[in-house]
């Protein structure tokens, strides 16, 4: 089970739901979506300020996706992710 955490804009905390691993592609597909829109990608009616998935499954907890203004830890790990999977090719 993956977590995913959605900042709104005005919010001081994320919100986290949890997520099914095989809904990768369309979690991606989201992110993409968002990043084309940037300034103004919302969810539920909300403008979103920054989201985040983590893979608590792996050894790190590793952050696979971001969007948008995350906070420096977050961004750290999934800097971290792209480096490792970037070394596995």
């Amino acid at each position: 089970m993956w977590t995913w955490h959605v900042a709104y804009e005005g919010d001081q905390h994320a919100e986290e739901s949890e997520t099914q691993p095989h809904d990768y592609k369309a979690m991606r597909e989201r992110f993409r979506v968002a990043n084309a829109g940037a300034n103004s990608f919302k969810m539920n009616g909300r403008a979103v300020a920054g989201m985040w998935v983590i893979d608590p499954g792996t050894e790190q907890a590793d952050v696979i996706l971001i969007f948008g203004r995350v906070p420096h830890e977050i961004r750290t790990r999934y800097n971290a992710h792209l480096q490792q999977q970037a070394s596995k090719k």
